[in-house]
């Protein structure tokens, strides 16, 4: 795993989750396959858990709007493990819908594509389960 992919990586990424946070769905849907599987941690609620296909990432969005009013995904690292594995470390903070309370946390998303789409992502809340996931350790 290069630097140099380490940091192209990151600038791709940062660019779809600049889209999502302000609510452009046709870029985010644009960066997934068909098939897509979006797997939320059972950790998080509120959620679903499992979204599949372009239908059910929009249902994930509408999910994210629905508890919040703005969310700055904020990816931090992301690694290349090759073969078109990514881990993208975030710290997004978000203000809560209802509350008006502002949010910030550390989640990860291990993330699977085929042809530079995204086939399946896979959310962790807190950083260290997405490490050991991906066969790294901090």
């Amino acid at each position: 795993m290069s630097q140099e992919r380490d940091a192209a990586a990151l600038k791709r990424f940062r660019s779809i989750y600049a889209a999502v946070g302000r609510g452009d769905a046709g870029a985010f849907l644009d960066s997934l396959d068909e098939d897509v599987v979006l797997h939320q941690a059972g950790a998080m609620p509120g959620t679903k858990g499992t979204f599949k296909g372009h239908e059910g990432a929009m249902e994930l969005l509408d999910e994210i709007s629905e508890s919040f009013t703005e969310i700055d995904w904020r990816p931090e690292r992301v690694v290349d493990l090759g073969d078109e594995r990514y881990l993208v470390l975030l710290r997004p903070k978000g203000k809560g819908r209802g509350s008006g309370v502002v949010l910030e946390t550390q989640v990860a998303h291990l993330i699977q594509q085929r042809q530079g789409r995204t086939t399946r992502l896979d959310t962790f809340v807190g950083w260290d389960d997405a490490l050991e996931a991906a066969g790294l350790s901090e």
